[in-house]
């Protein structure tokens, strides 16, 4: 969990440095929308992330702001993926491969596949600027 909490403090101040794409648009703006600055992301990570209502807000904006979660609560990251693989002209099933968590509730899963997906895409981004 240490390495997520730190993968995610360099998202967010990568997400705030570069040229951003629409998903770190879409995680800066609902931190903003929301109050959540980094302390507080970082603290939330650090205290049993699935059950941080802050995470739960946090991840339900980004999810319906990228159209990957539907009204009834189902997931559909169709265009988040291919919007993810234009982008980065890189693979993105991550996501799908994400929509396996199981949580005790659907606050845990929503907050399960977000942080799942979060980390996958900032390694994906690591990677990326590593390869140049």
């Amino acid at each position: 969990m240490k390495a997520f909490i730190v993968l995610s403090a360099c998202f967010v101040g990568f997400a705030a440095s570069q040229g951003a794409t629409k998903y770190m648009t879409t995680f800066m703006a609902c931190m903003d929308d929301l109050g959540i600055d980094r302390s507080t992301l970082t603290e939330a990570m650090k205290n049993n992330p699935l059950d941080q209502p802050k995470l739960h807000e946090l991840s339900e904006c980004v999810f319906k702001k990228i159209g990957a979660l539907n009204d009834d609560g189902t997931f559909d990251f169709t265009e988040c993926k291919a919007q993810c693989e234009a982008e980065h002209n890189m693979d993105c099933s991550f996501l799908t491969k994400c929509l396996n968590f199981k949580g005790a509730n659907e606050s845990q899963r929503l907050v399960g596949v977000f942080l799942c997906g979060t980390k996958s895409y900032a390694d994906l981004l690591a990677k990326q600027q590593r390869d140049g």
